[in-house]
């Protein structure tokens, strides 16, 4: 890979990574590699000013390899963001924004399993990736060492602290796990629990065992012990994927505030059933299942629960958030209600 290819590559997720940070939301068969190129083979002449950006000399494709989940555990909330990956692409490439520069898309189907990432990885490089692009956190832990080893970027849509350290090849396009821990738990100290009167809150997480919700909960732990006055830690309990959740509720019924699984339902409805008045608190993982919680008529047992998100709602206005409810509503305008 040439020295311009490897800047233009940058340059394009660079700004894919603006659009395709606006929400997040965690076909084939897992032996399989779905190949969607996309976009437009002689694009518009383009609007921007030749004083802003200067375009390559020839015409080039730059072809980001997506690492992501169609069928597995994760491929209900990833769909949405699956289809704004391509949306994003055909977007970049109609209107030209990166003159001269088409770019394709390959994607491969990981099912949400960390032993297919090292295949997906070097599929994906046989079928001419430039870059490579992931929404599923444990990808980046797999494969650091090997992009760093072959010096192909990775950009994820979130990411630890440890896999962007020290700076190389991994980016993250998200929040960092951590600050978003320690944000939300200083947000609720000041402003949702009165621990002065009240003495410190009972905190505590369950969840699937993930490098994302790894990263939550040390970071929770590590706010507790440095604030001992407003918090106090009553228990991580982590598991493999499970859709029942009897030990867990009962360790952590007692709490004030609990951080639940992503896909909450199940565990939800237990807290509930053994009387827990925990209020919940969660992020972007846990809005992206609550379409479950909409099927599964939950919203009364996670009512007032809390969010920290680093982007707007879809109630909101802003210039991103525009963006894609304006895409949403072109490429898509049958499903825009359901999503």
């Amino acid at each position: 890979m040439n020295e311009k290819r490897i800047q233009l590559g940058f340059i394009a997720m660079t700004v894919l990574s603006l659009a395709l940070s606006l929400i997040v939301a965690c076909g084939g068969d897992s032996d399989s590699v779905t190949s969607k190129p996309t976009g437009i083979s002689t694009p518009p002449a383009s609007s921007t000013s030749p004083d802003t950006q200067i375009p390559p000399a020839e015409d080039v494709t730059i072809t980001i390899g997506y690492i992501t989940d169609f069928t597995g555990p994760a491929s209900t909330a990833l769909a949405t963001l699956n289809m704004l990956t391509e949306d994003v692409i055909d977007y970049y490439n109609q209107t030209d924004l990166i003159p001269r520069v088409t770019i394709n898309l390959v994607a491969y189907d990981g099912q949400y399993d960390p032993s297919k990432d090292i295949p997906g990885y070097e599929h994906l490089k046989e079928q001419g990736a430039d870059v490579i692009l992931t929404q599923v956190p444990h990808t980046v832990t797999t494969l650091k060492s090997r992009v760093e080893e072959d010096q192909m970027m990775l950009f994820s849509g979130s990411a630890s602290l440890d896999d962007l350290q020290p700076p190389g090849y991994v980016f993250s396009m998200g929040t960092i796990p951590r600050h978003e821990s320690f944000t939300l738990l200083q947000w609720i100290a000041e402003n949702d629990w009165d621990y002065a009167t009240k003495g410190p809150a009972r905190i505590g997480l369950a969840g699937v065992s993930d490098i994302y919700t790894n990263s939550i909960l040390d970071a929770m732990k590590k706010y507790v012990e440095i604030h001992p006055d407003q918090f106090e830690w009553v228990g991580g309990h982590l598991t493999g994927f499970t859709f029942t959740w009897g030990p867990e509720v009962e360790a952590l019924k007692d709490c004030d505030y609990l951080f639940p699984p992503g896909l909450m339902t199940t565990f939800v409805k237990e807290l509930r059933e053994v009387g827990s008045s925990a209020k919940l608190i969660g992020t972007d993982i846990h809005l992206a299942f609550l379409k479950q919680v909409y099927d599964a008529s939950l919203w009364d047992e996670i009512n007032e629960m809390l969010f920290i998100r680093g982007l707007r709602w879809w109630n909101e206005e802003g210039t991103f958030i525009d963006f894609t409810k304006e895409l949403l509503g072109k490429n898509h305008p049958d499903k825009v209600q359901e999503i």
